[in-house]
């Protein structure tokens, strides 16, 4: 089949400036509790405090989180993918909101979560089925207005001394849908700004009862429910959601320093990646997402 090209762009931003699924298908800065170390079942070794902080949870890759000693805890690019849904169609309050932790079964028939590094590195069509996401949709009054998107978050650096100069991002910033293919990417700011929001939605839905692998419904009176004004807009006004029909894009929106020739200290950039086109489809009376790379 006819694929598009993946398209990667580069923009620079100073310091001090401011045919889709033919594919082969895979069936399938708030401290943190101050939990004492654990010891990993089996294991003489602890958990560290990554682990600690995203036991049962979805992870946002522990971004902006520090540690019952007050210390940054270091993600390392594995924060969950999530699917969010907007159902308007009830009067208010009961306008409701859904958040599912995405996750899907492998040939060998394991269980495993769906996070950014994972959709990074995707080779194949992924589907994805949950009960709960036929649950939600069928109990709409309107479910062809029901709005939906994916996001995630990667908060992966390193510093040697612990300063600005040896800092490195390895993996640090979002995984969002889309309406059109992106052709350049946000700024290093607006990542930044949609990294708090993702980990503030993602943390209220954690608090509210969402497990990992698991779902939530939330209700427009709680601080876990989808703001669609607050949540669900870039920075150019572009909405990263759609309606339950839409095609969506997945893209990889990067933090990075950089170095120039007219500068000789570092500057703030980002980079982008399309990732996947995405789609929710319905297959005999059942939901599920498809989620294809673009290669």
């Amino acid at each position: 089949m006819d694929t598009l090209p993946l398209h990667i762009f580069s923009i620079i931003f100073f310091i001090n400036a401011a045919a889709m699924f033919a594919l082969p298908i895979v069936t399938i800065a708030e401290p943190m509790d101050n939990k004492p170390t654990r010891d990993v079942p089996g294991s003489h070794k602890k958990l560290s405090a990554l682990d600690q902080l995203n036991m049962g949870r979805v992870s946002f890759d522990a971004f902006n989180t520090l540690d019952s000693s007050g210390n940054a805890i270091i993600g390392n690019g594995s924060g969950d993918l999530v699917l969010i849904m907007l159902d308007e169609s009830g009067k208010s309050p009961r306008k409701k909101s859904f958040m599912l932790d995405l996750s899907f079964f492998d040939n060998e028939g394991n269980l495993n979560d769906l996070t950014v590094n994972d959709i990074q590195n995707l080779s194949s069509t992924v589907a994805i089925r949950a009960p709960e996401l036929n649950s939600f949709i069928k109990k709409s009054k309107e479910p062809e207005n029901i709005l939906w998107l994916m996001a995630g978050i990667a908060d992966h650096t390193f510093s040697i001394l612990g300063d600005f100069q040896s800092l490195k991002f390895i993996n640090s910033g979002i995984v969002i849908t889309e309406t059109s293919m992106p052709k350049a990417p946000l700024s290093y700011n607006d990542i930044h700004l949609k990294q708090v929001f993702i980990k503030h939605l993602i943390e209220q839905n954690n608090f509210y009862g969402l497990e990992e692998n698991g779902a939530f419904t939330s209700f427009s009176s709680e601080s876990s429910f989808f703001i669609k004004d607050r949540y669900g807009y870039l920075s150019d006004g572009n909405p990263i959601y759609s309606k339950l029909s839409s095609k969506l894009f997945l893209s990889n929106h990067q933090k990075r320093l950089c170095q120039i020739q007219t500068n000789p200290s570092l500057s703030f950039c980002s980079d982008f990646n399309l990732l996947a086109a995405a789609k929710i489809i319905k297959h005999e009376d059942e939901y599920q997402i498809f989620i294809t790379p673009e290669i």
